[in-house]
């Protein structure tokens, strides 16, 4: 009779999980690792990278026999597995890891809608330049350049648009 085989959430080290799972797909053992897509900012730049849903952790998937237990023992980069004690895994439902498998990354932010139009009346809502108001002159997804009257000049401003409220729509003429 042979041992069914059962998910395992893995304890790795951090920022090695992929060189983890390679070992343990190389050794023929199915393994996944959930991805998220996350905002880096490195030396003012900022680009999105796919890292860990579960920093430190992943899931394989093995018969918890002598040969399977101690195979992903050995494979480099792997702490332990989770469970009640040394040599006691604790499974994972297989539906559980379905779900969050069938989980996909998000679509690149960068090419969703804008929700800021140009020439939208719009309000800053923190910062610097909470409570004035402004026209967006350049719209984008993550920033926007607005327009602010400061000492009767126009000034060019940009701003997160999460820190924005549209007052009022260029293209409806009405208050939002």
């Amino acid at each position: 009779m042979s041992i069914p085989l059962r998910w395992y959430c893995a304890s790795l080290h951090r920022h090695h999980e992929r060189d983890a799972f390679a070992h343990l797909r190389r050794m023929g053992f199915e393994s996944c690792i959930p991805l998220v897509l996350r905002e880096k900012k490195r030396s003012g730049r900022t680009s999105f990278v796919h890292s860990p849903t579960f920093p430190g952790y992943g899931f394989v998937r093995f018969a918890t026999d002598k040969a399977g237990w101690q195979a992903v023992w050995t494979v480099p980069y792997v702490k332990a597995i989770l469970g009640q004690g040394a040599d006691k895994p604790t499974p994972v439902p297989d539906n559980l890891v379905d779900a969050i498998t069938a989980m996909k990354p998000q679509d690149d932010p960068r090419k969703l809608p804008c929700l800021i139009n140009e020439g939208d009346e719009v309000e800053f809502l923190d910062g610097a330049w909470t409570d004035h108001r402004g026209v967006c002159l350049v719209p984008d997804n993550r920033r926007a350049q607005i327009a602010v009257e400061i000492f009767g000049r126009i000034t060019r401003v940009e701003a997160d648009v999460s820190s924005l409220r549209v007052v009022r729509s260029a293209s409806e003429g009405k208050a939002a």
